[in-house]
């Protein structure tokens, strides 16, 4: 879970600092398409992983409830 959060950390990091380095300077239409190249690849892990995804959030959330109640 920890490499896949690691993962989208630095895809969003990028994607951030791209979308900086384009208000702030035009650099062509390359920038552009890594730009988006980059949000299709997060969407497609997202897609490819979404029912483990899905579980690890419910897993999660199950705990922390868990957890509430007890305390």
């Amino acid at each position: 879970m920890n490499k896949l959060f690691n993962m989208i950390s630095k895809v969003g990091y990028k994607v951030g600092n791209k979308v900086k380095s384009a208000v702030r300077e035009e650099r062509g239409a390359s920038e552009l398409v890594v730009l988006v190249g980059l949000i299709v690849i997060t969407l497609a892990v997202i897609i490819i992983f979404r029912g483990q995804l899905t579980n690890i959030i419910k897993a999660v959330g199950t705990k922390v409830i868990d957890w509430i109640n007890a305390n």
